[in-house]
């Protein structure tokens, strides 16, 4: 949105009322990208006009209690603003209000716009700025407050006389100077939330970390240690959040470990731990909008896609397992001689799970949901660079009734909280999803402690095979979701999480430019600010080069071309890693073939990341070991034991 230096919407106080002006209402206000005028986005308004002249507001919460304050002030509250928006729109013919098309959110952590009373001469105070962007989401409002004394305006203009005034501007400003909720047509209306849960979350409580810097021999209490969480678009930090270690890690085990051995989780019927996770669930839907802001604010990923897409699929999840809850049995057996045996499936204990960014709520859920149908109590590490959605969660587990110490929560680093859960000699089982690399660390570290058994699910380099019966179109948009979906943009520029993977990225696509392949789309950073870069397309590529086979974790394309269904088959398979792969054809005999052949976990027909509740995931080869989702997903959490009573007398065996 370009706004002209003269373009002066000014907030105007009357008695009873505000007053939303343009100061120079013969201007126009142009959208960055598009030619409509006035704050109009080809998405979402038709028909805008010229900015009005003027937009009555009555005050609702301004009174004669109000304006009798000790502080002279009076406040502007959200509906307040809100109904501002809508009365502009509606001077302007626009068919949907203001805040249906851009996003207020809260700057520089302040709370409360105040208009300072014409009779008090006291200094604004506290004040809160409100910004608006435009779909396009590339540049900013904001509203910021300013003194106009007497002479600027006549009195006329405010319906009182006074020799000062409080209003407001609305201008144009950097969004490397603000921090905003990530900007989508879905995500109309949002404001940024307040970050509410940064401590871990030990046995039921949100504590700061015990672990720091031990100085002159002061207890490490007094040093309670964090570190910044940042925003993608801008390399902004959003908050501080607690930084666990192992001191942390050990406090987290010894509170599973006690929910475990002695608390009510386990020993309490699948039926009734099934009814706690789906009111877990009906607590996530109705926070649905925070949580989606949060994944947003973290990791870049649209809020539309959060809020329609992945937290939906974690609450069906948390659905799926708390019905599957209370059908985990053993087996009865038919023994060889005058005994009668049968197995218990048992929960495993104290598990640890450690998740990547990429998929901060649905990974959450991946490891969580099993593990409670199964009755396990458990320490989760969210990955460092998204945390906050994961402590959300935690508490909402609490309000469900999730009793303490079950669900536990430690940020922080993979290097010392993630290699402690992974160390921890009473931690019976570990869960994790990431890189290949980290992957064998933790097997090392679980094997030199108590070899507790691991689940792994690793790295990919996941082809799509297309032969030439397919439909091009469809081919395409699978092609475009295989290797750009994820990257919080579907249509402008993919971003990546931080400035480690940003730059990780750019140096894959020089090693391919090095080795002679050509690109033939992107491959430059955009813009000034944040971690964006363009989406890559590669040609010429050779089966021996690094961008062939080392997983990228980015939005770089590799197009290789086959002649036989032998040769693609061949390729295929000549990697190191076997997480998934996908087919497009029209023929069911190749479709067959190829499912077969390919040595993955999973074979997507006609179809490209295909998740569901019910179907299992997870690798051949180094892209791991063990399943998320479905039904086989418990048993990873469960232990079987073998009980055999001997028989005496026995009319039959």
């Amino acid at each position: 949105m370009r706004v002209s230096p003269s373009n002066q919407y000014q907030l105007v106080k009357h008695e009873t009322s505000y007053q939303i002006q343009l100061a120079s209402p013969k201007e126009q206000v142009s959208c960055g990208c598009t030619s409509f005028p006035y704050f109009n986005c080809a998405s979402t308004l038709e028909n805008a006009t010229s900015p009005p002249d003027a937009a009555l507001l009555h005050d609702s919460e301004t009174s004669s209690e109000s304006s009798s304050t000790d502080s002279g002030k009076e406040s502007i509250t959200d509906d307040v603003v809100h109904e501002a928006e809508k009365e502009i729109c509606n001077k302007s013919n626009m068919k949907k209000p203001l805040a249906d098309c851009f996003i207020p959110a809260i700057l520089d952590n302040t709370v409360d716009l105040s208009i300072e009373s014409p009779s008090s001469t006291a200094g604004f105070g506290k004040t809160r700025k409100v910004q608006w962007t435009d779909a396009c989401g590339k540049e900013l409002f904001e509203i910021k407050e300013f003194q106009l004394s007497e002479g600027d305006l006549s009195d006329d203009d405010f319906g009182h006389g006074s020799d000062k005034c409080n209003c407001v501007i609305l201008q144009s400003v950097s969004p490397s100077n603000s921090r905003s909720v990530p900007s989508d047509s879905m995500a109309c209306g949002l404001k940024m939330p307040e970050i509410k849960f940064t401590k871990l979350f030990i046995n039921g409580s949100f504590v700061d970390a015990v672990s720091g810097n031990n100085n002159n021999n002061i207890p490490s209490i007094f040093f309670w240690k964090t570190f910044a969480t940042t925003d993608p678009r801008s390399g902004e930090v959003i908050t501080m959040v607690a930084e666990g270690e192992k001191d942390d890690v050990d406090l987290a085990v010894k509170a599973a470990r006690e929910a475990f051995d002695h608390g009510q989780w386990p020993r309490m019927s699948g039926f009734q731990r099934g009814q706690i996770m789906i009111k877990f669930a009906d607590l996530i839907d109705q926070h649905i909008e925070e949580l989606a802001t949060l994944d947003s604010l973290e990791v870049g990923k649209l809020f539309s896609h959060n809020k329609l897409a992945d937290i939906p699929s974690a609450t069906r999840m948390l659905r799926y397992f708390a019905g599957a809850a209370d059908k985990i049995h053993g087996e009865t057996l038919k023994m060889g001689g005058p005994f009668h045996g049968y197995t218990l499936k048992e929960p495993i204990g104290v598990v640890g799970h450690i998740i990547p960014w990429n998929f901060p709520t649905v990974m959450f859920f991946f490891k969580v949901s099993p593990a409670l149908a199964a009755g396990c109590t458990m320490v989760v590490k969210p990955a460092e660079q998204s945390s906050l959605s994961a402590l959300y969660y935690a508490f909402l587990a609490k309000q469900a009734g999730i009793p303490d110490g079950v669900l536990n929560v430690v940020t922080g680093f993979g290097p010392t909280a993630g290699a402690a859960i992974a160390s921890h000699m009473d931690i019976n089982q570990v869960s994790f999803t990431g890189s290949t690399e980290v992957g064998r660390l933790i097997m090392e570290a679980a094997a030199r402690s108590n070899l507790k058994p691991v689940s792994l699910e690793l790295g990919g380099k996941s082809p799509l095979i297309i032969f030439d019966d397919a439909d091009i179109n469809m081919a395409v948009k699978l092609a475009q979701r295989a290797v750009f979906y994820n990257k919080a943009c579907k249509l402008l520029f993919p971003i990546l999480v931080d400035k480690e993977q940003f730059e990780k990225v750019l140096r894959y696509i020089e090693h391919g430019k090095r080795e002679g392949a050509t690109i033939v789309a992107g491959g430059k950073p955009c813009g000034e600010n944040g971690y964006y870069i363009e989406p890559t397309i590669f040609v010429d590529v050779k089966e021996d080069m690094v961008i062939a086979k080392e997983e990228i974790f980015g939005p770089v394309m590799s197009l290789m071309k086959f002649k036989t269904m032998e040769e693609a088959i061949e390729r295929a398979n000549n990697t190191r890693y076997g997480l998934a792969a996908g087919v497009v054809t029209k023929n069911l005999d190749i479709a067959n073939r190829m499912a077969r052949s390919i040595h993955a976990g999973s074979i997507w027909i006609n179809c490209y990341s295909a998740f569901d509740s019910d179907c299992p995931f997870g690798g051949f080869k180094m892209s791991g070991f063990g399943k998320d989702l479905g039904m086989h997903s418990i048993e990873k959490y469960l232990q079987v034991k073998s009980v055999v009573t001997r028989l005496h007398d026995s009319p039959w065996l």
